[in-house]
């Protein structure tokens, strides 16, 4: 199948993702052919100009389940697919004293062998008292068949935890001795590759004089079942995921953190999965894939919200689930999907209390929108400080919906002068009561609460020696964050900056590799071109749209764009694409708004609304190997897919 696959489309997937969205959408299809789903009726009181039949009220019918359970199952099945192994070397070998020497002997008659595999992991930062277990540093590899003369094979310094070194060659010893100078090393394990075939030889202990410790030599060869020969990204880490996953595997072993530049909270349902699954590429990269995939329910939401309309929700829905960096960022294990899922989330219940009638809805429900928008926000923020940009968002929602009420109390006033009405008199006479009482109640929600839970996501983590958690500690912790970030000077070549995102000119590419099959394995993250291109003259549609008309919907969306996005203009350290994430749902918004606005004002038939989705679709098809490592080859996407002479995927 995957030769098929590749021959046809030049992607070995393809197929069987194909054929695998066809069942699932026939088993949904019989589902809700199955079911019965009520459409709640909503009655409006024609004769009270006051109450609002709120969009927010217009209740999901069976068609819009529908279409959620749809996009939101096909975009999990390509999210989920080749996600990463389960099988990883984990047992660390630590020395227990400087120059410490092992030596293994081959086993089996046979003694050539092509290649040697390495591979480090997070030591036990608890047992050293001085330092942190770093990895490899000054360790030598040597090769003999007599025991008196060695020749040295290789060094280990300074690889990259969670990736494996590979060493080729052509090898005959019979005995292999590792030499560790510096006692903060670390590494899980070795093999050797017999020459011209796929097959470990059978090492064995010849000489360990620390073997009654509790880091015994037998420690770096007892997996070499989980070794793969030839390692991809499905295999090991990549990119930053020598940090995340490290920090994960720290919280969920109680270990001393070897350094953290963000907050903690993304990492600890990291490690929530680690300690349930053990530590792997699937067990760190799953529950960001999970958080990626709920971000699509809770975005048709949020559209549903904003304009009312089932079509409009659907196809905004599929703009952002064909995203390329959604599903590039959802499927690494970082910190962004956590990030932009409660960003999102805050700003839904935001909405929720937006969208209200102070008329027709009690205080107690919009005490209950705030609160929960408030508890989010301080979700968000304790996973990355991004957060921290649409709190802005949120709070200018939240006065200018102030603003609006007091408007909405001067129609109240002069439609009491002429019409008796004690619901409405009562309103007006509690008002300004119900308005302190918000403000009051917020200064709980959105100050006082989200930074109790921001200081409390510490609270399970050992950052710092002999210091137990307090409040002290997360100052610290934080100063050290936030000078980190603000005198960072390192530069990277895939580098970015705020209008190379707008313009989508400058992807940051992620791992590159060759799968067994000889297949290239590539990946890249930027956005989908269609929607970058279509999006900013809709971004900027959308805010002129806002001065001129003062149009409600324009407002909302170029608020939560403009201060998701405007903070990183300023922002003269290194910066990636992937930081234009907690953007890109607000980009994808105003096109949603700009096509409504064309059918309703142009009376456009929506099959070129359908062309356009389907294109932007087919786009995020035929790039698809390049943001998810799929096997594909180097003409493919050097030939087809380099679009702009800064797109890079490989060579």
């Amino acid at each position: 199948m995957k030769k098929l696959s590749y021959d046809i489309f030049k992607n070995c997937e393809l197929i069987s993702i194909f054929l695998t969205c066809f069942f699932a959408i026939i088993i949904i299809t019989f589902i809700f052919t199955r079911i019965k789903i009520k459409t709640p009726k909503i009655t409006e009181k024609k004769d009270n100009p006051f109450y609002k039949s709120s969009k927010l009220f217009n209740k999901l019918n069976k068609k819009d389940y529908y279409i959620i359970t749809v996009i939101t199952i096909l975009y999990s099945i390509i999210s989920l697919w080749n996600l990463g192994t389960s099988i990883f070397p984990t047992t660390t070998w630590q020395p227990t004293k400087e120059n410490q020497t092992i030596i293994f002997k081959i086993k089996s008659t046979n003694t050539s062998f092509d290649s040697i595999y390495t591979i480090y992991g997070a030591g036990d930062n608890n047992s050293n008292p001085k330092s942190l277990q770093l990895g490899t540093k000054n360790i030598k590899i040597y090769g003999s068949n007599d025991l008196d003369f060695w020749e040295v094979i290789t060094d280990l310094d300074n690889g990259s935890i969670y990736q494996y070194n590979i060493k080729y060659g052509s090898f005959d010893y019979k005995y292999i001795k590792i030499e560790s100078i510096d006692l903060n090393n670390t590494l899980t394990e070795i093999a050797l590759k017999e020459e011209g075939i796929d097959n470990f030889l059978e090492l064995e202990i010849y000489e360990d004089s620390q073997s009654n410790t509790k880091y015994p030599a037998n420690l770096l060869i007892d997996e070499q079942d989980k070794i793969p020969f030839t390692p991809t990204y499905y295999d090991e880490g990549y990119f930053d995921e020598i940090y995340h996953p490290r920090n994960a595997w720290e919280i969920a072993n109680s270990q001393l953190m070897y350094t953290s530049v963000h907050p903690l909270l993304g990492t600890s349902i990291m490690a929530l999965s680690i300690k349930i699954f053990g530590f792997s590429p699937l067990a760190y990269r799953l529950p960001g894939a999970i958080f990626g995939i709920l971000m699509i329910p809770l975005f048709y939401l949020i559209l549903k919200l904003v304009f009312n309309s089932t079509y409009l929700s659907s196809i905004g829905t599929l703009l952002f689930s064909a995203d390329f960096m959604h599903l590039t960022t959802s499927r690494i294990a970082t910190l962004e999907p956590y990030s932009v899922f409660f960003i999102l989330l805050m700003i839904y219940f935001m909405l929720k209390y937006f969208y209200t009638s102070f008329f027709d809805t009690s205080l107690k429900t919009q005490f209950i929108y705030l609160a929960l928008s408030g508890v989010t926000m301080g979700i968000a923020w304790s996973v990355k400080w991004t957060a921290l940009y649409s709190s802005i968002g949120l709070a200018i929602l939240f006065f200018t919906n102030l603003i609006l009420r007091y408007k909405e109390l001067k129609k109240m006033k002069f439609y009491l002068k002429y019409n008796s009405d004690s619901v409405i008199e009562e309103k007006v006479e509690n008002f300004n009561k119900n308005i302190i009482y918000t403000i009051l109640w917020c200064i709980l929600f959105f100050v006082i609460i989200p930074t109790l839970i921001y200081v409390f996501s510490y609270s399970w983590t050992k950052l710092y020696r002999n210091e137990p958690f307090s409040i002290s500690t997360v100052i610290k912790q934080n100063l050290y964050m936030f000078n980190y970030h603000k005198n960072l000077q390192a530069t990277h070549p895939y580098q970015s900056n705020w209008y190379h995102w707008l313009l989508n000119i400058r992807p940051i590419w992620y791992y590159s590799g060759t799968t067994s099959e000889g297949y290239r394995s590539t990946i890249s993250n930027f956005s989908n071109p269609i929607i970058s291109w279509t999006g900013l003259p809709s971004l900027i549609f959308t805010i002129y749209y806002m001065f001129k008309k003062k149009n409600t919907t324009a407002f909302i969306i170029s608020v939560l764009f403009l201060s998701a996005f405007l903070p990183w203009v300023s922002i003269g350290r290194c910066l990636f694409s992937y930081h234009f994430y907690p953007s890109t749902p607000f980009l994808i918004m105003a096109i949603v708004f700009v096509i409504d606005y064309i059918i309703k004002k142009y009376k456009i038939n929506k099959k070129y609304i359908n062309i356009y989705i389907g294109f932007t679709l087919f786009i995020f098809i035929i790039f698809m190997p390049v943001i998810t490592g799929f096997g594909t080859s180097a003409t493919y996407f050097n030939t087809f897919l380099k679009w702009l002479p800064s797109w890079y995927f490989g060579s």
